[in-house]
């Protein structure tokens, strides 16, 4: 399964930055310690500036924003570890839900996921671009000034980091920071941007899927109604499943704190409409069916 979600096309940008530093699918703490480490040593050493500098606003300002982004990557890396079981819970669970989508033979279904995937994809792979270049603009900003300045503001009590050889060794230190800190950062933006996008996909499959039925119904079998109405709420319980996945992996604590009231109203408003439309066409098949099909209908239900 690490395998199938490496390689999925929607996942993988995310999913193989995690796995290079060794958060999710991979189990080499020394590897994690070895990317991770130095990071925490330079973040203690911006505070330490901040500090220092406490006196000048403008370079206060300035540095106190990479601090915290810098502390933000570290808070997203932590809490990604803390929760590996569930993040890797969520990314199966759509690996194998795209796989049957995909070997479902709907056209519109293909479409949809395709142009889903093409998106997630694209701001994946932006976000991380960007990132890098914003940081490696910021590594050569040093070089431009008369003084002796580092990419990031750091200090260490009574030492000066701007004396030989300890300039060019930290200045050395942090020219793989612009990679590291980028793959600490963006992906768990851009893997919550491709979870919100495959979930809308998939409702909109299975809104396609009702509207289908309701289209179709004086057209086909008792039998063949039967057996579609059961595919649908099956789906629907896949959906509901996954989203049970990403709740438990995003907002159990993170997004608790900031955006709780606006996601879950969206997100369940989202479900609850799949929910009406199931029961939009159950009431339409138990108004227009005869009652062999109705209670075709009913043990459906009863059986899923």
């Amino acid at each position: 399964m690490v395998h199938a979600v490496v390689d999925n096309p929607m996942l993988s940008v995310n999913a193989k930055l995690w796995q290079f530093l060794s958060v999710l699918f991979a189990r080499d703490w020394r590897r994690c310690v070895a990317l991770v480490a130095p990071v925490c040593l330079m973040n203690a050493m911006q505070f330490v500036y901040l500090y220092q500098q406490w006196g000048d606003l403008a370079t206060f300002i300035l540095n106190t924003f990479f601090a915290v982004s810098v502390f933000n990557a570290l808070l997203r890396t932590c809490f990604i570890i803390k929760n590996r079981d569930k993040f890797e819970a969520l990314m199966e669970e759509l690996v194998t839900l795209y796989d049957d989508i995909q070997d479902s033979g709907d056209d519109y279904a293909k479409s949809v996921l395709t142009a889903a995937t093409k998106s997630a994809r694209n701001i994946s792979i932006f976000n991380f671009s960007a990132s890098v270049s914003d940081l490696v603009v910021a590594m050569t900003f040093p070089l431009f000034q008369q003084q002796r300045v580092h990419p990031f503001g750091v200090a260490l009590p009574g030492i000066d980091v701007t004396r030989s050889p300890l300039y060019e060794l930290i200045y050395i230190g942090q020219l793989s920071f612009p990679f590291t800190l980028s793959s600490m950062y963006m992906p768990y933006v851009s893997s919550f941007a491709t979870f919100s996008m495959f979930g809308k996909a998939a409702l909109q499959i299975l809104q396609n899927n009702l509207r289908n039925l309701c289209d179709n119904m004086k057209s086909k079998t008792e039998e063949e109604l039967f057996g579609i109405l059961r595919k649908n709420i099956a789906y629907h319980a896949r959906i509901a499943r996954y989203l049970r996945h990403l709740l438990a992996a995003l907002l159990h604590q993170y997004y608790n704190l900031y955006c709780r009231e606006d996601f879950h109203c969206h997100v369940y408003w989202h479900n609850a409409v799949c929910a009406l439309h199931l029961l939009l066409a159950s009431q339409w098949s138990f108004r227009n069916e005869p009652p062999r099909l109705r209670c075709g209908l009913r043990n459906a239900m009863v059986q899923l």
